[in-house]
């Protein structure tokens, strides 16, 4: 409940949560109409699995610049980035079929 809302403060949660996002809405076919992607009836013309690559890309380029803040080790935002990355991950390594 608490993640959304610590986006504000945090982008590399959220670029995390659009690449996670991104895959998942690319990935499964019961989103697909029309070549494009929609979500509770409403179109997302600019999503396709590039663009979760894109998000993933930035992401990681925050959490290494903050590669050298020791303090950064602490923040409970960028836990949640990675843990939501590795989850990104899993549904890259996974296959493409439709899943309800």
């Amino acid at each position: 409940m608490i993640v959304p809302q610590r986006v504000r403060q945090c982008p590399a949660l959220l670029n995390a949560i659009y690449a996670a996002s991104a895959r998942h809405l690319s990935r499964l076919e019961k989103y697909h109409k029309d070549h494009e992607v929609g979500y509770l009836g409403k179109r997302i013309p600019d999503i396709h699995p590039d663009t979760a690559v894109e998000y993933h890309n930035i992401c990681i380029k925050h959490l290494v610049a903050l590669t050298d803040h020791f303090q950064a080790v602490f923040d409970e935002n960028l836990l949640a980035a990675s843990v939501i990355l590795r989850l990104y991950e899993e549904l890259d390594g996974t296959t493409p079929f439709p899943v309800d």
